[in-house]
């Protein structure tokens, strides 16, 4: 998938999960991008013949600018991955701007599970991990797929680690 390399693992450390975040969302806003166009089409269609050229170059705009939103969605999916390792859990998230958080499993007091009737249907969920490493206290990590086999295999890693 693309997450952790064997380099950037020390010995004895091995990869035990890797997730994306849940591709729903990048399917919603497919869905949101394809009323856009069809309700700019409709409108187009409906123009009088006499309305002025650049008023066809403002819908291109809009067009344009809703294809870079729909290609941003994807992007921000594509970069975005959560690495469970036996030593520690590495969020990598973005494209232009790349951020990476770590947090070693020895340090996690508590993980929680957070699922909605709809989340529960497709098995996606947050994972909230508790540490007194954050200076915020927990760190959230959303709409992860698979988040229940995730929230088993980090709470055996923390009964481990203690």
């Amino acid at each position: 998938m693309s997450g952790l390399s064997q380099k950037h693992l020390s010995d004895g450390e091995e990869i035990l999960a890797e997730v994306r975040k849940f591709f729903g969302k990048v399917v919603s806003s497919i869905i949101i991008f394809v009323i856009f166009i069809a309700v700019l089409v409709t409108i187009i269609w409906f123009l009088p013949s006499s309305t002025p050229r650049f008023v066809g170059y403002i819908f291109l705009v809009l067009a344009i600018f809703a294809l870079m939103w729909l290609v941003s969605k994807y992007l921000r999916w594509r970069t975005y991955i959560l690495t469970v390792t036996n030593r520690r859990i590495v969020e990598s998230d973005g494209f232009l701007k790349r951020a990476v958080r770590e947090v070693p499993v020895n340090k996690i007091q508590a993980v929680n599970l957070n699922q909605g009737l709809i989340e529960r249907a497709f098995k996606v969920g947050d994972l909230e991990i508790t540490s007194g490493a954050f200076k915020e206290g927990s760190i959230v990590y959303s709409s992860l797929p698979h988040c229940e086999t995730l929230f088993h295999l980090i709470s055996q890693l923390i009964d481990e680690n203690r």
